[in-house]
């Protein structure tokens, strides 16, 4: 059971937004086939006739070109309509895939930060040089997190 609704819609994306395929053209009819007269047999040596033949003829060979035209025009724009939807489903599974390498990083550095609070928490620092490493080493961290941040933003700017 169809509703007037559902037309021809496609299942709804993951975005949830609903898309319509474009409705073509049919093909047209192929045309009829060539008519024969009386010239075509020989029988008639009137120019008229010939004449008449000659224009028929014409006018069925336009027909057809005409025929196979809208065909591959028609052919054309589902192409263009399909490539339009494989580009869409790439740019989704990117999309993902930059998300989930995103996830990733941040869980990482979340387990490093983690390591760091634990191994700070245990360890006495008498000030000098201890404490000037540890502050380089607290900003090594912070310009890597920074880095792979700038790494992933760019990477959506493309």
């Amino acid at each position: 059971m169809s509703t007037s609704s559902e037309g021809n819609a496609n299942q709804g994306d993951s975005d949830g937004l609903r898309e319509y395929a474009p409705d073509y053209p049919r093909s047209p009819q192929p045309p009829l086939p060539l008519p024969t007269s009386l010239a075509s047999e020989g029988n008639s040596d009137d120019p008229v006739v010939e004449i008449n033949d000659m224009k028929n003829k014409l006018e069925h060979d336009s027909s057809l070109v005409h025929y196979w035209t809208q065909k591959c025009v028609g052919a054309e724009q589902k192409l263009a309509y399909l490539k339009r939807q494989v580009k869409k489903v790439r740019c989704r599974k990117e999309k993902h895939r930059i998300r989930g390498q995103r996830r990733k990083h941040k869980t990482e550095d979340l387990h490093m930060t983690e390591e760091d609070a634990t191994y700070e928490s245990f360890s006495f620092h008498k000030g000098g040089d201890k404490h000037g490493q540890a502050m380089s080493m607290a900003f090594n961290e912070g310009f890597e997190q920074f880095r792979r941040f700038a790494a992933d933003v760019h990477k959506d700017i493309d």
